[in-house]
């Protein structure tokens, strides 16, 4: 994650020739450097979001039945 934002940070900064992006890029390290130490679990977690963003859908609607899950999220299985 740092070796992109690093990465990121220089594309941008030599591309447009400005130096605003540095400060920009310092602050989104020490924000993901600060995530990474909280949960190292983070790039785990995003990386299943990425997978199942367009299937699952957490938000209650009004026509939805109760405790109803998609299939392949343990539909049909008891706890």
């Amino acid at each position: 994650m740092a070796i992109l934002n690093g990465t990121i940070a220089v594309a941008l900064t030599m591309g447009m020739e400005t130096l605003y992006m540095v400060p920009i890029a310092v602050l989104l390290h020490m924000f993901l450097r600060w995530l990474t130490r909280k949960d190292d679990q983070i790039i785990k977690i995003y990386g299943q979001y990425k997978v199942f963003a367009d299937i699952y859908d957490p938000w209650p609607r009004r026509k939805m039945r109760t405790n109803s899950r998609p299939k392949g999220f343990s539909k049909g299985m008891l706890c």
